[in-house]
Order: structure tokens, then C-alpha cells, then sequence
């Protein structure tokens, strides 16, 4: 195998998370687009599929957007949690968050179909 070869393999593979993750938000975009879900922004899909990724991997999330920290005017995507955290507020006390995450986008959101289709192929 050459050199370029070894350079030009896949960064992503099929069996990757962040591979799935990708189809999950292309889908979820897609989804909300046909008005099957409250949002239409590309934005709101990536936070909902790591929402949820994170969540199958039994991290406590803030289940809810634009959640605050007490003391603070901004509004952030998600938190990470301390254990036994109620998930479901909109204000957190500082001592209940170890860490803000916040989650950006930067996709061209009506190129979605085209990402997923390029991505199954």
C-alpha cells in the first residue's frame, strides 16, 4: 500500500458513533424540515442526537435547551450534571453543573438529504 493510500482511508467508517451521529442528525433535520418536530434549525438536530447520545451512555444531561446557571444570563445548550441532578429544570445552582456544553453547527442545514445520501453511499 503506498503512502496516499495510507493517507486517503476514511476518517469515519460506518461502524464509527460519530458516523451514525452524522446520519442521525442529517435525519433529524429532515424530520423536523417535514414538520414531524417542534424546531427547523440544523442546529437543534445536532444538540438533540448528542442529547441523546450522551444520555445512552448514562451521562446526567439537562434534558431541556437553554437551560441557566443560577447567578448567570446565559443561556446555554446543555449541562453536564453532578449524579442525582434533577435533569428536567430550566436553572441549575453552580454547585449542581461540572461542566456547560455548549454545541455548535456549522452545516449548510438544507444540505442534509444530500450529506445523508453521500454518507450511505
Amino acid at each position: 500500500m503506498s503512502e496516499y493510500d495510507k493517507l486517503m482511508k476514511p476518517l469515519l467508517t460506518e461502524q464509527d458513533e460519530e458516523f451514525q451521529m452524522l446520519l442521525e442528525v442529517a435525519e433529524e433535520y429532515l424530520k423536523q424540515k417535514r414538520g414531524d418536530a417542534p424546531q427547523n434549525k440544523s442546529g437543534n438536530a445536532t444538540e438533540i442526537v448528542i442529547r441523546n447520545h450522551l444520555l445512552k451512555r448514562g451521562f446526567n444531561i439537562t434534558l431541556n435547551p437553554n437551560v441557566k446557571i443560577q447567578g448567570s444570563g446565559i443561556r446555554n445548550d446543555s449541562l453536564l450534571l453532578k449524579p442525582n441532578v434533577n435533569p428536567s429544570k430550566q436553572m441549575y445552582a453552580s454547585n449542581e453543573v461540572d461542566t456547560v456544553i455548549e454545541i455548535k453547527n456549522n452545516a449548510v442545514a438544507n444540505q442534509s438529504r444530500i450529506i445523508k445520501e453521500n454518507l450511505m453511499n
